[in-house]
């Protein structure tokens, strides 16, 4: 069948507006939506401690070295721009771009353009990828430094597939999972190109490379004393119910339930259950049209990406487990988003017989790709405009975001008098506002780092979340006027300031 000279340019056309309205959402109020995290925050600290020549913490608290990506891209912007919180999240972005770019660029090497804007429009759509390029921590880049190791495994380059793994697992140590996807596809490029014996020989030396470096693990995690877990191992092989819970944990990364429930607060809602239906159809789908093809060819570069995508899942279920891809932790999973799309978009070439009936997967994943941004604008950035989030309080935002707000109303107050001191009551308040203040007349302090030393003549600032341990604190010990609630939207208080003069000659903790 013909494709229509009408949707030659037609479906590109419209793919290409999915990738643009894709594009917005990674820029639209970056720095509010959603509120920053403390995470975020506690690198841009570490980046200025350096550029100050102060002392820094090389490991996240989490036992992680500091991703060499995502602080270095962070260090060169922030030696030219004062602290902002939407600057915390461009190194994320630039990533994001980056790999988009670079997506097209190696698919189109290995493949072609129709599999190759397949590609591009999935990886721009996907709503984990949306989410993760408006987050500035390091899971962000695992699609970036996958994407780079995937061209070198295609182009049946060990050394470089090896390379740039090691740089993956530095990125983030759940990259791990990207092994199988690399040598299954390493395998099937070079048994397409060079035979069944010469890839079993090339790829011997490419599963040692990766071996070899699996030992930067040792260095970029606490310890290195990761260890598996074989008896969870063995009962998840063996639970159809957990084999269950896994299919729908991993369709709902997919479709955004899990990043809206995290982030928003709520997911899909009474779409979920028909976006897991349609989700499992399209790749059983896919999966099956790819079985049935390898039945009529030899075997090669596409079958050795989808198996190394379907491996690489199940590695994932069996070792990290559901819950590593549940809300609040699917940033684990972000490193499954780049064999998945690889496998996706090979499969979609499949479905219109390389070229004979491409009208079939360009309608397909206009379909998806449109759903995909239309649920993204519904659930995400409606949800948070109207509430702000029902999720963790560090998300919770408005029109302004709360601790930029909070910050911003302290120091135009203490403005020529001589500083003052800013409380704050957790993690997810401490390191924005500690970030925002850095070079500015006031000294940010935990509550649990007070001591008996005497406040700065501005006095002293209580930062905290409504009915948190501050606002305990001071009523229990009658000390303290509320100062601001900092509204947010869907709540007249997002953070709560209250204000303690400086003392004539006592304490001021």
């Amino acid at each position: 069948m013909k494709w229509p000279a009408a949707g030659r340019v037609g479906w590109p056309a419209l793919l290409a507006v999915g990738v643009g309205v894709a594009l917005v959402f990674r820029v639209y109020a970056l720095g509010r939506l959603p509120g920053i995290n403390g995470d975020e925050a506690w690198y841009g600290v570490q980046v200025l401690r350096f550029l100050g020549g102060e002392e820094v913490n090389w490991r996240t608290p989490t036992g992680n070295i500091v991703g060499p990506l995502h602080a270095g891209v962070l260090l060169v912007l922030q030696r030219f721009v004062d602290p902002s919180l939407a600057l915390l999240r461009v190194p994320s972005l630039l990533s994001s771009l980056l790999q988009l770019g670079l997506t097209y660029a190696v698919v189109r090497r290995h493949f072609d353009r129709s599999t190759a804007a397949f590609a591009l429009v999935l990886t721009a759509v996907l709503p984990v990828n949306i989410a993760y390029a408006r987050f500035g921590w390091d899971p962000s880049h695992s699609g970036l430094v996958a994407i780079v190791a995937a061209h070198f495994a295609l182009a049946r380059n060990p050394w470089g597939s090896a390379l740039s793994f090691a740089l993956a697992l530095a990125v983030h140590p759940t990259n791990v999972f990207l092994a199988p996807f690399l040598l299954m596809a390493f395998f099937g490029g070079q048994w397409e190109r060079g035979g069944r014996w010469r890839a079993v020989a090339r790829s011997g030396l490419h599963a040692v490379l990766l071996g070899g470096a699996l030992s930067v693990l040792s260095l970029t995690t606490s310890g290195g004393r990761a260890s598996l877990a074989w008896p969870d191992v063995l009962h998840r092989l063996s639970s159809p119910e957990e084999w269950g819970r896994f299919a729908q944990l991993f369709s709902r990364l997919l479709t955004g339930d899990t990043v809206y429930t995290y982030i928003a607060g709520a997911g899909l809602g009474e779409a979920r259950d028909m976006a897991d239906v349609a989700v499992a159809g399209i790749l059983l789908g896919l999966l099956g049209l790819g079985a049935w093809r390898l039945r009529r060819g030899p075997w090669g570069l596409v079958p050795g990406i989808a198996l190394g995508w379907l491996i690489s899942v199940v590695a994932f279920f069996l070792v990290a487990g559901n819950g590593a891809i549940a809300p609040h932790h699917e940033r684990y999973a972000v490193c499954l988003m780049v064999p998945t799309v690889l496998a996706v978009s090979v499969g979609l070439r499949e479905l219109g017989e390389r070229g004979a009936r491409l009208w079939r997967p360009y309608a397909l994943t206009a379909s998806v790709a449109a759903l995909l941004l239309l649920g993204f604008s519904l659930r995400y950035f409606l949800l948070l405009e109207r509430t702000g989030s029902t999720s963790h309080e560090t998300f919770w935002t408005g029109a302004a975001e709360p601790k930029a707000a909070a910050f911003e109303r302290i120091l135009a107050e203490v403005k020529g008098q001589g500083g003052a001191r800013i409380v704050t009551e957790s993690w997810w308040v401490h390191w924005p506002l500690a970030y925002l203040a850095w070079g500015q007349p006031l000294e940010v302090v935990g509550v649990w780092e007070l001591s008996g030393t005497l406040g700065p003549p501005g006095g002293t600032y209580w930062v905290g979340f409504p009915g948190g341990p501050i606002e305990q604190q001071l009523r229990s010990i009658h000390v303290g006027a509320k100062r601001w609630d900092i509204p947010g939207a869907g709540r007249p208080a997002a953070l709560r300031v209250w204000w303690t003069p400086a003392p004539a000659g006592g304490d001021a903790g």
